[in-house]
């Protein structure tokens, strides 16, 4: 968050033991996670340096307690969607569960966990369920060969006149990359099955599409179609509207 402040956190060997065990252990992941898709980013930070509130829809709002800046930031909100935890409420979490507390290593610190679903203003909506740009990126890390293919990406959920909806994800291929020659339906198919692995509402809108057009999977050669006039300096945009 360049705009706002560098280093406001970090992740360490706790924050990524924490995430793998939410990511195997379903009971908690649903007692401690609060909205539905991708796991978030998990970080520890200091509270007294940086004051974390939530507000109503979900969206961070972020306060630098430091005395002695040129610009001072006050319930600053960054669009990006998240919640804080403290370690005894979450060791509370693990007790309710039955769960040990050594299944995570101790950490070097009693700080409170920063979950960081990221950005709340960048997302769509498809038969009631919330797609956002973390979903696709972990959808893409799930897909080994779109690994390699992939520079970036971004999605739009369309709706024609009468009403029938499509899901629209754009995907950039690297410079080295020939968008022409793939396989772009049967990548779709893997890709669209990841999805709702990784979103579980999209799993059940899924459901409720009834031709497989509503779906739709893109690839554009490095630096065009949506992507033409991309630049890495500035924050990415993920909705092509």
């Amino acid at each position: 968050a360049s705009d706002l402040e560098l280093n406001i956190s970090a992740e360490n060997d706790f924050t990524i033991a924490l995430r793998k065990l939410l990511n195997t252990n379903v009971e908690l992941r649903k007692k401690v996670l609060k909205y539905p898709g991708a796991l978030p980013m998990l970080f520890q930070y200091n509270p007294s340096d940086f004051l974390f509130e939530t507000a109503d829809n979900g969206e961070l709002i972020i306060t630098i307690c430091r005395p002695g800046y040129v610009a001072p930031k006050i319930r600053y909100n960054l669009h990006d969607k998240g919640h804080i935890l403290s370690l005894q409420d979450l060791y509370t979490m693990l007790d309710e569960l039955g769960l040990q507390h050594d299944l995570l290593p101790k950490p070097r610190t009693d700080l409170p966990v920063l979950f960081h679903y990221g950005r709340a203003d960048m997302s769509v909506s498809f038969f009631g369920s919330t797609i956002s740009p973390v979903d696709i990126q972990e959808t893409i890390y799930n897909v080994p060969l779109l690994v390699s293919l992939v520079n970036n990406f971004c999605l739009a959920a369309d709706e024609d006149e009468e009403g029938n909806k499509t899901l629209v994800i754009s995907l950039e291929s690297n410079p080295d990359v020939n968008a022409r020659g793939l396989d772009e339906a049967a990548i779709a198919e893997i890709f669209f099955e990841t999805l709702s692995k990784v979103n579980q509402d999209f799993r059940e809108a899924s459901r409720m599409v009834n031709n497989s057009r509503q779906l739709v999977l893109k690839f554009y050669e490095h630096q065009t179609g949506p992507f033409e006039n991309s630049d890495i300096r500035i924050k990415a945009k993920y909705l092509n509207r």
